[in-house]
């Protein structure tokens, strides 16, 4: 297959040949700077490119001496190069066509590679993804060499700080709660991972974000694979109407008539936001990064950009064949593959995330980073890491409110924060905690005052 594998040796000797004949350095090293010496096909061509860098990283002409001193290749081998007939092209085209070239050897050999592999393949569906991945990457590496304009990086900066001081503004998504919004910003193509031990109520304080954000005409997707859909739904309906989630379920008719008005009222706002809004549960989808990447970009696609994903949770993702039984590389690939999503997506994400076992039987004091399990990568990819958690007591089912501590161990340009939000259990439902409390690790909060 090797040998025959698309190349020009010509056209790769007209590259060098234009490197010797041009005499400007800052020219030469824009040309440099965009192609590889892997980008050759032929072993003289490498090598002659290789004595070309290394004269231009010393600010040498690269001239037949010049090269020759550097021992990339021999007398004999240049002169392969330097018979050939000059080209009639400008060296912007020959580059362009021997970037081309280098694009069709990738694929073709990922090609065989991932032919090879499906054969055996256990999971052929996460080998695909993994393939189309390469691809991209592959079919963008002519793009991936250019050079980037600093005055026109300079003047988008700018205008994305004029743009920031307006309603223009685009790279922040907004969570429409208060309590988050105060504290805490969601950018574009970043991750907030929002962490807690079991019964905190993570996926209760995403969908207390979800339903203001919709109604606010953001996009949103969210996946969880612990409930489907329908019972996701009604934990939104429940935050909604003040009544328990159970109750919904099963007690409808003790539902008063402004209760069942306000589930009507719900009901009808949701379905006319129903291009905005995503909800997958558990059986309707893959929890694995292939499956949220087939989901998501299909969304994208049909119905636009979107503004939020949320991931609900990450240890509970499918482990990708390639890491069975490592559970610590299965999250690092796995956040991994949701910061690349996002990338391409052009969205913000929250992730949620459990704590270990060690953490949950702690009886005094509160999760540390160190409690998360895969924290290492987690810690790398997360432009946030936010807490939640609160002491749990048995009667915690009699109170209203029960007042739960969110913190921060770690932000990557935003100020750590540690407050007490309310949880009330009733309808799984968070919100501002309005009066001062000092929680049981002895430090008074700021709590969000009303009309802050």
């Amino acid at each position: 297959m090797i040998s025959k594998m698309p190349h020009d040796a010509h056209l790769e000797a007209h590259i060098i040949l234009g490197f010797i004949n041009n005499n400007q350095i800052r020219n030469m090293k824009s040309w440099a700077g965009t192609i590889a010496e892997e980008d050759f096909f032929t072993i003289t061509g490498r090598k002659a490119m290789a004595g070309v860098r290394a004269c231009l990283n010393r600010n040498l002409d690269p001239d037949i001496g010049a090269i020759l001193s550097t021992g990339a290749l021999t007398r004999e081998e240049f002169q392969t190069v330097l018979t050939v007939t000059p080209s009639k092209s400008s060296m912007k085209q020959n580059i362009s066509v021997l970037k081309d070239y280098a694009m069709k050897r990738a694929l073709l050999i990922e090609t065989e590679t991932i032919q090879n592999k499906i054969i055996g393949s256990e999971n052929p569906r996460d080998d695909i993804m993994e393939f189309g991945a390469k691809i991209k990457d592959i079919s963008n590496i002519k793009a991936g060499g250019e050079l980037l304009d600093t005055k026109d990086t300079v003047r988008k900066t700018l205008q994305m700080f004029k743009d920031g001081a307006t309603s223009k503004s685009d790279i922040r998504v907004m969570f429409h709660t208060d309590f988050m919004d105060k504290y805490i910003m969601a950018f574009r193509k970043e991750v907030i991972v929002i962490a807690g031990n079991s019964g905190m109520g993570k996926t209760s304080l995403g969908l207390t974000c979800v339903l203001p954000q919709i109604l606010a005409g953001e996009h949103v997707v969210y996946f969880c694979n612990e409930s489907d859909e329908k019972k996701l739904m009604a934990k939104l309906f429940s935050q909604y109407v003040g009544r328990s989630f159970t109750d919904l379920l099963l007690k409808l008719d003790t539902l008063t008539t402004d209760e069942l008005q306000r589930l009507k009222e719900i009901s009808d706002l949701v379905i006319s936001h129903s291009d905005n809004f995503h909800l997958y549960g558990a059986g309707s989808f893959e929890h694995s990064v292939s499956g949220i990447t087939m989901k998501s970009q299909d969304i994208a696609e049909q119905y636009g950009k979107i503004g939020m994903l949320y991931v609900d949770y990450l240890q509970d993702m499918r482990q990708p064949s390639c890491h069975i039984g490592n559970e610590t590389e299965s999250i690092a690939y796995n956040i991994q593959g949701i910061k690349d999503l996002i990338q391409d997506l052009g969205c913000a994400c929250v992730v949620f995330a459990q704590i270990n076992r060690d953490a949950k039987n702690q009886s005094q004091g509160k999760p540390v980073m160190e409690n998360l399990k895969g924290s290492s990568k987690i810690e790398n990819i997360a432009s946030v890491i936010l807490f939640i958690h609160r002491q749990k007591s048995p009667d915690d089912y009699t109170k209203e409110i029960l007042p739960t501590l969110m913190y921060t161990p770690k932000t990557r340009d935003q100020q750590n924060i540690e407050l007490t939000i309310g949880f009330r259990g009733k309808c799984t439902k968070f919100e501002r905690y309005i009066q001062p409390v000092y929680h049981e690790y002895g430090v008074k909060d700021d709590p969000v005052k009303i009309g802050a």
